[in-house]
């Protein structure tokens, strides 16, 4: 079905490196701390023991719960999402919360760099609120399970209580056991700064004026932005911008508020990019039928490139490689790491100011395509 909340047509591209895209575009990502749950060590491991001792002398709502790695991104107090789990682990995972293991349906979910095997520091309390389990097709054992998940509070994971379940030859072996961690609860700022504060209503200000501006011109189907992308699509069947409530200054202002507004660019992130590769697939279907209309002298099913002249196999090629390209471009549109470098984000303006230099960063990117 799909391995993230989002679906498959949501799903990032490139998880299997996303700690090195994250250095590659550390302005837009913001200060990410990666973590080896097998392998931690020296300084790692000495910050997050004087962490963990810090908060268990200052009695911080510590919480045990189960870990699991993921390759998307929530936001704090966001939609309902849709997870679908096959894996032993995550099927194990979920039937102990479900049976009360530890209390509340609750887990905590942290974004996964395959490059490195390691894990984000900082990630999302679900709760569970619904669950359906699916059997094989030829026995009555537990194939997968879907569940609907409310996203809670954001939580900094502070210590592994059996780092062997992330060992590679524990996940080869198809192993059962799932991670279980310490996690403390992140509180909001308490800014008493007079500066921090009007810096944060000027960020704001900024914010609101700069997403309405790249909305806008998302949703302008006549523009020179999106002219050529796709309402319909045999591919995606279709692409739209969510209907959203406008993003107000005090929004972004207020903590407790901000993160709707975040959600509201992260839909818009996974919209947009999802309607660029469709135009791209689209692009390069066409030529597919050009092709096999001229070699063929009909439509011919399945594609079979290589049957093409060689001419039009190039200019297949051709157009798949423009379509990377631009695809690559679109790093200030990224659903998923500079999610999380918001959610690393130390304070409420240090937030801001990511989140601001992303957005401001698209409207300026599309305001020179536009000319």
């Amino acid at each position: 079905m799909y391995s993230s909340a989002y679906g498959a047509e949501k799903t990032a591209e490139l998880p299997t490196a996303y700690e090195w895209i994250a250095e590659e575009r550390l302005e837009l990502c913001g200060g990410i701390q990666w973590i080896d749950p097998s392998k931690i060590e020296g300084d790692e491991i000495e910050k997050l023991l004087g962490q963990l001792k810090k908060s268990r002398a200052e009695n911080l709502n510590l919480q045990r719960v189960p870990v699991c790695p993921i390759d998307s991104v929530f936001v704090s107090g966001g939609k309902d999402q849709l997870l679908n789990f096959v894996s032993k682990r995550n099927i194990k995972m979920v039937q102990d919360l479900r049976d009360g293991v530890y209390g509340p349906p609750r887990f905590c979910a942290v974004l996964q760099a395959l490059d490195t095997n390691r894990v984000a520091s900082v990630g999302t309390m679900l709760n569970i609120v619904g669950m359906k389990e699916m059997k094989a097709k030829e026995s009555d054992e537990i194939a997968g399970v879907i569940i609907k998940v409310a996203p809670e509070e954001n939580v900094s994971v502070l210590s592994f209580e059996n780092p062997k379940a992330w060992e590679p030859e524990q996940r080869l072996l198809g192993s059962d056991a799932y991670l279980i961690a310490e996690v403390q609860q992140i509180e909001s700022d308490k800014n008493e700064d007079e500066g921090i504060e009007e810096e944060i209503e000027k960020l704001s200000k900024e914010l609101a004026d700069d997403f309405s501006a790249v909305r806008a011109m998302y949703l302008d189907k006549n523009g020179v932005v999106i002219r050529d992308l796709p309402d319909f699509d045999i591919v995606t069947f279709s692409w739209q911008l969510p209907d959203a409530e406008v993003v107000k200054k005090r929004d972004y202002m207020d903590e407790s508020t901000f993160w709707k507004g975040l959600e509201q660019w992260q839909d818009l992130c996974y919209a947009a990019r999802k309607a660029y590769k469709a135009k791209n697939q689209v692009k390069s279907l066409e030529m597919c039928v050009e092709a096999s209309l001229a070699t063929f002298g009909k439509m011919k099913y399945p594609i079979d490139r290589e049957a093409y002249p060689p001419e039009y196999q190039k200019a297949i090629k051709s157009i798949e490689d423009e379509g990377a390209k631009e695809y690559a471009c679109l790093e200030t549109i990224d659903p998923v790491l500079t999610l999380q470098g918001v959610l690393s984000a130390p304070s409420h303006l240090d937030r801001l100011k990511l989140l601001h230099k992303v957005i401001s960063s698209e409207r300026k990117r599309l305001e020179d395509l536009m000319g």
